[in-house]
């Protein structure tokens, strides 16, 4: 495995970023270059990865020298694939499903999930107007410049010349093309979050301390009368299934390997200035009820809401199964 580690110079970009996104822990930019789209049948060619925490930034690149190092670029990318908020481009899509099954493949416990990944793919589409929403098509768009004239196709055809020949330039060339990729996240990141922050905030994780765990929130989906909130706890629980009359149900399972708590609470559905509002969590004490969504997104604010009502509920009656 070849590997590459450096520091890089903050810069307003990264100053800004930090301020903004409000975080708690490192975030890491990350990118990979694959041989292939088919996870069982190609091969991880390299990962870049930038390292952003207390405005230092950090540039960590691994590299399949041999072909056969996907194993060791694992491992050397494990801890910073383990942050709590990981930055990517079609990350959802392709790098995290990717990675995930390359660990498992490799009987290492994959580090990453998507609930834990801000997509920008996700973020550009939801707020740019766009013919098209590759990444290139929209450094070109928002004037984000590189130097790489590489596409993922290029890629594989030199890491093939690479493996055949040994000429460093191929690998070389690679690198550069994964680098900028990462840092182009960064560039991208900013330029989100300067003109669009409201969606960035809809789309990148969100935590929230419960009893003796912290909850990444990984999803709303209203059913009817009903709400159901998933959760991502940050270690397994035992499992649970709550419920009572009035539709209000709490269960704790496995996912895979992944645990995860969910909520199911009866709601109301108001228009209020042409948004639909979906309320609920009457707390005891409290005259109004609260809003849990908005045209379908969660109200992050009344997340913590949500866990106390369900506490009070629970202990105060109804039925609780175990296993």
């Amino acid at each position: 495995m070849m590997n590459t580690q450096k520091s890089l110079q903050p810069s307003k970009e990264s100053h800004f970023i930090a301020r903004h996104l409000e975080v708690d822990s490192p975030i890491v930019f990350f990118d990979i270059e694959t041989t292939g789209f088919h996870r069982d049948y190609s091969k991880l060619v390299s990962i870049s990865l930038i390292e952003l925490h207390q405005d230092q930034l950090n540039y960590y690149y691994f590299f399949n020298e041999t072909g056969k190092d996907e194993k060791d670029i694992l491992t050397a990318a494990h801890t910073l694939l383990s942050s709590k908020y990981l930055i990517s481009f079609n990350g959802d899509a392709f790098d995290v499903p990717y990675l995930m099954h390359k660990y498992a493949k490799h009987g290492l416990t994959p580090p990453l999930t998507v609930a834990r990944n801000l997509d920008l793919m996700k973020v550009a589409k939801a707020s740019l107007h766009l013919d098209s929403y590759k990444l290139k098509s929209i450094e070109t768009a928002l004037g984000i410049l590189r130097t790489d004239t590489l596409t993922g196709l290029d890629c594989i055809d030199a890491y093939n010349n690479f493996l055949e020949t040994g000429d460093r330039s191929y690998a070389d060339k690679i690198e550069l093309h994964n680098e900028e990729d990462t840092l182009n996240l960064l560039e991208l990141t900013y330029r989100l979050l300067e003109h669009h922050s409201g969606v960035v905030e809809l789309y990148k994780p969100h935590y929230f301390e419960w009893r003796d765990m912290e909850l990444n929130l990984i999803s709303l989906k209203l059913q009817g009368d009903f709400a159901i909130i998933t959760f991502e706890p940050d270690k397994n629980t035992e499992e649970m299934h709550w419920y009572d009359d009035r539709g209000h149900i709490f269960k704790t399972h496995l996912t895979g390997t992944m645990p995860r708590l969910e909520v199911t609470i009866p709601v109301e559905h108001h228009s209020v200035d042409g948004f639909d509002l979906s309320i609920g969590l009457y707390l005891e004490g409290q005259s109004r009820m609260r809003v849990l969504s908005v045209d379908g997104h969660p109200l992050y604010e009344n997340m913590p809401n949500l866990l106390r009502h369900m506490d009070q509920l629970m202990s105060s009656k109804q039925k609780i199964v175990f296993g």
